[in-house]
């Protein structure tokens, strides 16, 4: 009998595998704003999303809101920044990309270290929560601060939120 239910139990835990079910909560598309000088902008059930700006873009894809509780949790996105200037360098300083919940609790993203990103290439961030990440509450606010010149000059500033 231990033998029967071990195999059915496979046999289980493989069609729940290849259903998709197996490892994932349901998740659902984002609802996200983008906010800047320039407007504040909503877009909702979307897989991903993109800002354009003067000499720069930001986007976010690939995230996962988990509706499995009644409050949404943040599960994973990742984060690009483009530097669309042709002849500027982006520069990225450490602490000014970040994530935060309605609590106000805050994750850094990144950099760790400061960063020039040359004209016409990107930068990606994974956030990954992970085991031990610590829980955002719903929604979810992503910072990005980038500057025109070194030295913290020129400050840009664009802020998203995930619903």
């Amino acid at each position: 009998m231990h033998t029967h239910v071990t195999t059915v139990g496979g046999w289980l835990a493989v069609l729940a595998g290849l259903s998709g079910c197996a490892a994932d909560a349901p998740h659902r598309a984002m609802t996200i704003e983008f906010q800047s000088k320039e407007g504040l902008w909503r877009l909702e059930g979307v897989e991903a999303a993109t800002l354009d700006m003067p000499g720069w873009r930001v986007r976010v894809t690939d995230t996962e809101i988990s509706d499995l509780q009644a409050i949404p949790h943040l599960g994973r996105f990742t984060l690009a920044i483009v530097n669309t200037s042709a002849d500027r360098s982006l520069h990225l300083e450490p602490r000014e990309i970040f994530v935060a919940g309605a609590d106000r609790r805050a994750l850094w993203l990144g950099p760790p270290e400061p960063m020039v990103v040359k004209p016409g290439k990107r930068v990606s961030l994974i956030y990954d929560k992970g085991v031990d990440a610590v829980p955002l509450l719903y929604p979810f606010t992503i910072t990005v601060t980038v500057f025109g010149g070194p030295d913290a000059a020129e400050p840009r500033k664009a802020v998203l939120r995930l619903y």
